[in-house]
């Protein structure tokens, strides 16, 4: 995930009521491919101001 400008990982597991809580949280640096191996990025909503960035379109 991307917060503030800052790449970081986060590990969730779903909750009794179906949420999500993190388990595990780190700071990382990710570079997207470019050229041949790239992939279309996707941008996906999951509620107000909250979405997720996809690098793959079969995901």
């Amino acid at each position: 995930m991307r917060l503030k400008g800052v790449t970081r990982t986060i590990a969730f597991d779903r909750d009794g009521d179906g949420g999500l809580i993190s388990r595990s949280y780190g700071l990382c640096g990710f570079v997207p491919f470019q050229g041949a191996g790239s992939h279309t990025e996707r941008l996906v909503a999951i509620d107000d101001g909250v979405s997720v960035r996809l690098d793959d379109d079969t995901q």
